[in-house]
């Protein structure tokens, strides 16, 4: 099958990968599609007629307001009156408002392109006065030091992210194709990251080979990811953009697909995704105008960093990674979702599509973990508060990258929701976290509270104590305190929370603190069960049956199969059968703690005095038997295996001598993680559980 190309302005662009399957749906397909899609007009019901023409209006107030300060500034900077009404001015719109899949009261993303008479400055001096004397503007942010600068502020009540992007021309006219890569030459860094927003977006509308079901389900998966707490790209997750990257890429590999099947196939390719290969919607391309392109075979190319651990490129030139921000822990929190997710829509497809409820569950992060820390960031001043706390937010993913170098905390998570201050002193922190409820003896503070939550790796501890001292101490001083625009009225307080110390309104999404500590029991119950499983000697592997389990059962009458062009890639793996995404239930040998190894010639060869010392063990010896009357090794044998049996590891006689010079048949050795093998067992006894206190002495 040959992959699809697409002409863009002069350039011609070619799918990245080849289609999987092009058959048409099924009527079982389109049903529960229907039913999907009543589910989610019940439950979360788009924008209504009356808000759709409200925004549209809006965004016409804009641009006529932006058209006449562009005029404005060309007058002023001694541009003739004539040239300066022709100067014009567009406002592109971008994001989930453009696709069409807007939420009530979800934001819009704007570009505003000017002409190269305007500055940065103007924007940032001039057009902010006018919003700010607006009488239908409020809560107005300048935002100047981001890597795309802009103004945030409330246009009757609807969020406006504005942008600007200065093109060196003279005038902007009306019909301006922003895809034409060439509108890129001679602008600055901001310009081409603001225009880069419109761009992929108009790029996608155009990669995607089914819009009806690709609106669709990108409709689901936003809502999914809202409710699981990954819809954050500043938090290290994903966001809008990334998201919908990702679905116009499933839609790529199946473009016939009824949106129940593609939401299915979007978690079950993601579940089986080998990062950091790169999902990419089209092959990248270098338009020779100087800027960098994303290449993961360029060692030297700063895009190509060696942490990009899961590498979402946009479509637009210059491509670049779209995901930067996400870390190894992100990415292991959201491929758990994926495969929670992935094992909920085939429970509900193989029900018949009707009750999506357990889908959108709201996450458990609120009762899960051991220990959680309250980063809360405030400010003495009310003007200051947006900005000190979007930078902030901006930062949380490298406090959890800081905690991740203490090997005793696992399972770091940090939450994109905000809450409100609750302020904890440092001292009751340490012995147990009660909030401190003398509000009038505190001067008035405005922030918010962001949540991080991780447990402790009991096999890692030295002592009954854990310091984050360090860790806490580095984030504060080298990712927040070094801001240029902070001031002396900006700080941030960061203190252990025990989980019956965490402030009720964490616990809405769960319905209540009782249901969250039902919830709790339950996970720690099944927690302790799987603790003693992995702590348990593992049984000798049986076998490869089911490790290579592919889609040829889940896709029967799959033959429309394309390959790709890359070794790894996921759709050549899916073509072979070469066991890419498993079955339900059956193992996945890249998410398995363990690991068969086949080549077993290493255990063959015995050191000579190995061999005497097995050659001199006797019954005898030992005097210990198993159950069954077999003699068992004292020394020599450190597992106590019984001699004289095909369990034992070593040369033996049938009668429980070891037969020197007499190889045994290749063993499959399961290959444990290290501190799996050496440490003991994950759950002690309850009389050796102690309760373990989080040291948080020097700051705040």
């Amino acid at each position: 099958m040959q992959s699809a190309t697409f002409t863009v302005a002069s350039t011609v662009l070619e799918q990245a990968y080849k289609a999987i399957r092009t058959t048409p749906p099924e009527p079982k397909d389109l049903e529960q599609s229907a039913k999907l899609q009543t589910f989610m007009d019940e439950k979360f019901p788009t924008e209504s007629a009356e808000n759709i023409t409200r925004r549209s209006l809006i965004l016409a107030e804009l641009r006529s307001i932006f058209r006449q300060w562009v005029k404005q500034v060309c007058m002023q900077k001694g541009v003739p009156e004539e040239m300066a009404t022709d100067a014009g001015g567009q406002i592109l719109v971008s994001g989930s408002y453009r696709l069409g899949v807007n939420e009530p009261g979800a934001d819009i993303d704007t570009i505003c392109v000017a002409p190269r008479h305007v500055t940065r400055e103007d924007f940032f001096s001039s057009l902010k006065d006018i919003f700010l004397k607006h009488p239908k503007v409020s809560n107005l942010v300048a935002i100047e030091g981001a890597i795309v600068p802009l103004l945030t502020f409330d246009y009757e009540e609807i969020n406006i992210d504005l942008q600007i992007a200065i093109l060196p021309r003279n005038s902007i006219p009306e019909n301006l194709n922003i895809l034409d890569d060439h509108v890129l030459v001679g602008v600055d860094p901001a310009t081409e990251k603001s225009l880069n927003g419109p761009r992929v977006t108009e790029l996608m509308i155009k990669l995607t080979p089914n819009r009806e079901s690709f609106i669709s389900v990108l409709r689901i998966v936003r809502r999914w990811a809202k409710r699981r707490g990954l819809y954050s790209n500043k938090m290290g997750y994903l966001g809008g953009v990334n998201w919908c990257i990702l679905v116009c890429f499933i839609n790529q590999l199946y473009p016939t697909a009824a949106p129940s099947t593609l939401l299915l196939r979007f978690f079950m390719v993601l579940t089986n995704w080998k990062w950091p290969l790169a999902i990419q919607l089209c092959k990248t391309h270098d338009a020779n105008l100087g800027l960098e392109v994303w290449n993961a075979n360029a060692g030297h190319n700063r895009q190509v960093p060696s942490y990009q651990v899961m590498p979402i490129l946009t479509p637009a030139y210059p491509s670049m990674n779209s995901s930067f921000n996400v870390s190894n822990h992100t990415l292991a929190v959201m491929k758990e979702e994926f495969k929670r997710a992935l094992t909920m829509v085939q429970d509900v497809l193989s029900k018949g599509g009707s009750d999506w409820s357990s889908l959108f569950d709201p996450t458990d992060f609120f009762a899960v973990h051991q220990h959680y820390l309250a980063v809360e960031v405030y400010t003495e001043k009310q003007d200051e508060e947006p900005a000190w706390c979007s930078f902030c937010e901006s930062r949380i993913r490298k406090l959890v990258e800081s905690l991740a170098y203490n090997p005793a905390l696992c399972r770091l998570r940090a939450f994109t929701k905000k809450f409100p201050l609750n302020f904890v002193t440092a001292g009751d922190a340490s012995a147990g976290g009660q909030p401190n409820g003398d509000a009038s003896t505190q001067p008035s503070k405005f922030g918010v509270c962001f949540y991080v939550g991780f447990d402790i790796d009991r096999r890692q501890l030295h002592s009954r104590e854990v310091s984050i001292d360090n860790s806490v101490e580095y984030f504060k001083h080298n990712d927040l305190y070094r801001w240029n625009k902070r001031t002396p009225t900006m700080d941030v307080r960061i203190t252990p929370i025990v989980w019956k110390s965490l402030p009720e309104e964490v616990f809405e999404d769960l319905g209540g603190r009782a249901i969250a500590r039902v919830t709790r029991r339950e996970f720690m119950k099944k927690k302790k069960e799987e603790d003693k499983l992995a702590a348990a000697p593992s049984p000798p592997p049986s076998g490869d049956e089911g490790m290579n389990d592919c889609l040829s059962q889940e896709m029967d009458g799959d033959k429309d199969v394309g390959g790709n062009d890359k070794a790894a890639s996921l759709a050549s793996d899916m073509a072979n059968g070469k066991g890419s995404i498993s079955q339900p239930g059956s193992p996945d040998p890249a998410t398995e703690g363990s690991e068969v190894i086949k080549d077993t010639s290493s255990l063959h060869s015995t050191p000579l005095k190995a061999k005497k010392e097995a050659a001199t063990v006797s019954p005898e010896m030992s005097g210990k038997r198993d159950r069954d009357g077999n003699a068992v090794v004292g020394t020599g044998s450190p597992e106590g295996k019984p001699l004289g049996t095909s369990n034992g590891v070593g040369n033996t006689s049938t009668n429980g001598a070891a037969a020197p010079g007499i190889t045994s048949p290749p063993v499959k050795v399961v290959k444990k993680p290290l501190e799996m093998a050496a440490a003991p067992p994950a759950v002690a006894s309850p009389r050796k559980r102690r309760k373990m206190k989080i040291t948080f002495a020097k700051l705040n």
